[in-house]
Parts: C-alpha cells; structure tokens; sequence
C-alpha cells in the first residue's frame, strides 16, 4: 500500500516544495538588494543585506532544489519500477513526472513575479535560518567556485532598477528636488534614445557648399547664432565636415577667399537608429562635437550635437542667440499654438489628447499624413473631435498648428 500510494503522495510534497524554493528564488532575485535593504529597516532595524548574502540565499536555494529533483527522479524511478517493471513505463512516468513540474514551476514562477515583495518579505527569516544550516556546504560551494567569480569589488552593486526604485523613494521622501528627478530620470531614459529622436532634422540644418567665402559663411552663422556650419560637397546628402567659428576668424582679412576642404573639421557619421549614449561616447572617443545623421538610404537625415544630447539631459540650453519660443502656448479661448515639431506623445500628454501616434511621430507629421499634400496656411483639419489649424508654414514645412476641441455643438452638427 505504501509503493501504490505512499511514494507518489511523497513525490507531490516535493514537487511542492521544488515550486516554493523557485518562487522564492524568483521573487528574491526580482526584489533586489535596496528592496529588501527597506523591508529589513521597516521590520528589523536598519540590518543590512550585502550582494554576498544574496548570492549565499540563491546558492542555497538552486542546491536545495538540485538535490529535491535527484530525488524526485529516482523516487519516480523506483515507483515505476515496482508497479510495473517495464522500461516503456519508466519512461512514460519520468516524463510526465518531468512535465507536472514544469508546469507548476512556470505557474509558481509567474506568481512570484508578481508578488515577489510579500514572498521575501515572508520567506527571508526562514531562508536564512536554512542558510545557516547549510552554510558547510554552500562554503564550500563558494569555495570551488571562487576562481570563476569576478571578485567582490566586481560585482554589481545594483541593478539600474535598484537605483530607479530608490531614486523614487528618495522623491516620495521630499529628500529630492523635482528639477533633480527629472534629470536623473532623463539619464534613464537618455539609454533608450536613438538620434532620429533628438536631432536636427534635414529641413532645420543650415548648411553651406564647399566653394562658398569664408565672408559668407560668417555671415551666415552670425544671422542663425550658430558657431558651426556643416559643408556640403554638390548635395547637403554629402556632408564634408564642418567649418568652425574660430577657425574662420583668424583669417577672416580674407574673407573672399573660398572654403576649401582643408579648413574643414571631421564629424561623425552614424545611422538614425544608433542609441544617443553610443554616439555620446564615440564622440568623446574620437573628440569631434558634431555627428551627421544618416536615414536608411544613406541620405543626410539630420544633424546631433553635442549640445542636442546635453539638454536631452539637462533640459534646453539657451545662449545669447538663442531666441527662446515655447512648443506650446496656451491661448485665452482654451486652444494651443503647438510647434509643429513636437512629439504627439508629449502633445497628447500636456494637453490630454488621445491622436494616434502609430504612424507619425510629430504633429505636423501628423497634419501631412491627413492631408496627403503640402499644406496651406490656414487650413484647417477636423478630426476625432478636434480642430487642427495650420497657422505657419514655412515653404512646403509646417512650423505652428492651432489644436482646439470641438463644441459639443459643432460635434452634433
């Protein structure tokens, strides 16, 4: 009686049990240290919770369970054996021992992740108390294995979650500036940002071809406020390099003399899906400050500056040439003067929108997708309760769009 039921009753306890040590292995790794660091504060005093201990819970939690499924394995094995001595049967109750478990693993797993603060928060007491007991064992784990870990002063101190997490305990606790926050969380963000999201785009860049004066191309940067002109060879698709400022000035008693290529400064070439923060590094690498933009054709698509990736960062910086227009002004009848440039995700979230954002990224990207054709000023877009007015344009680029909500009324009508 105990083979037909004793052994499999026996078999369920462990498959149970191999489902909770995965659930608090899954849960203890999701939490993180600066986690459990304030649970440990909250309930125990200001105890602390090192990278060292986690790895020894983790290692005791993988060995416990290693040896639960040997035995598992062979407890099946013996099952099957004695009901029916067949090898076909062995098998047959191996794999559905094995599938049973990884079912309830997955489930349990799942589970873990998304309670994984009341697993730890009630497991951490009683997994310590096993570590301790276990603690021959898991040395010597550590011990084998030490030749193979990257030492102490490599191991990661936290995880960019961690430090999110704790970034905004530090915000609920009044301990951190708004104007801080924001730029610590413009940092994370900033890992996810490729160029096509923060350059100049081609229809901004002021250019000059290579030939023009040097007298010309001073002219230029002192009418736009800029200290760097690129310098095209026959298309602005054939970025050269560009000419600097000071470099022009000091021969500027010259100023009919043409600009060649030999005044020119190298830039950096980098495809429009590249991350900022790659491109930030290989500028620095290389020391250049100006980074042409390429779209998929290999065509000019924009331009990135230094400066670009900075105020990603810092917010915008306005010099003295700089004249400051806000992307969005709020006028007295309850509509906006919105910069045709700006983001629709940043338009629905200020003013609360709902346009689509699927297919265009920017709101006059948004206009010229509904008309098909270059817009007039004036024209005005009606469209899922909103009124969308072209108020300037620029040759054929929209600068300025007036956003209104429809009346009731003029819905209905």
């Amino acid at each position: 009686m105990l083979e037909l039921w004793g052994l499999p009753a026996i078999g369920v306890a462990i498959i149970l049990v191999i489902s909770l040590l995965g659930m608090a292995e899954t849960a203890l790794t999701q939490v993180g240290l600066h986690r459990v660091q304030r649970m440990l504060a909250g309930d125990q005093g200001d105890e602390a919770f090192t990278p060292e201990e986690q790895a020894r819970l983790l290692t005791t939690l993988l060995m416990l369970r290693s040896i639960l499924i040997l035995m598992l394995g062979a407890l099946t094995a013996l099952w099957a054996v004695r009901i029916v001595p067949t090898p076909t049967y062995l098998l047959a109750c191996l794999s559905l021992t094995t599938l049973v478990l990884v079912g309830i693993e997955v489930v349990g797993r799942r589970y873990a992740r998304a309670s994984s603060d009341a697993i730890v928060s009630r497991t951490l007491a009683l997994l310590r108390k096993v570590n301790l007991l276990l603690s021959p064992l898991v040395n010597l784990i550590f011990w084998m294995t030490s030749p193979l870990s990257p030492g102490e002063d490599k191991l990661p101190l936290a995880s960019l979650q961690d430090l999110h997490e704790e970034i905004l305990e530090l915000k609920s606790q009044g301990l951190l500036e708004e104007a801080d926050t924001e730029m610590i969380e413009s940092l994370f963000e900033l890992g996810e940002t490729i160029a096509r999201e923060v350059m100049v785009p081609r229809v901004d860049m002021i250019c000059a071809q290579v030939g023009t004066t040097l007298g010309d191309v001073v002219a230029l940067m002192k009418e736009h406020g800029f200290s760097r002109i690129p310098i095209y060879q026959d298309s602005i698709d054939t970025i050269l390099g560009f000419v600097h400022v000071k470099d022009l000035l000091t021969d500027i008693e010259n100023s009919n003399r043409a600009i060649t290529r030999e005044d020119l400064r190298e830039v950096l070439v980098v495809p429009g899906t590249k991350k900022v923060v790659e491109i930030l590094r290989d500028l620095q690498a290389e020391n250049l400050a100006l980074a042409v933009v390429l779209d998929e054709y290999g065509g000019t698509d924009g331009l990135l500056t230094l400066e670009d990736i900075v105020e990603e960062i810092v917010g915008d910086i306005n010099d003295e040439y700089d004249q400051e227009v806000a992307d969005l002004e709020m006028q007295s009848d309850g509509s906006a003067i919105v910069d045709a440039k700006m983001i629709l995700e940043d338009v629905n979230e200020s003013l609360g929108l709902d346009i689509p954002v699927d297919e265009h990224e920017t709101l006059g990207g948004f206009v010229y997708g509904q008309l098909g054709r270059v817009p007039k000023q004036d024209e005005i877009i009606e469209i899922d309760g909103l009124r969308l007015t072209v108020v300037d344009v620029n040759r054929r680029r929209i600068t300025r769009v007036r956003v209104e909500r429809l009346g009731v009324e003029e819905n209905v009508a």
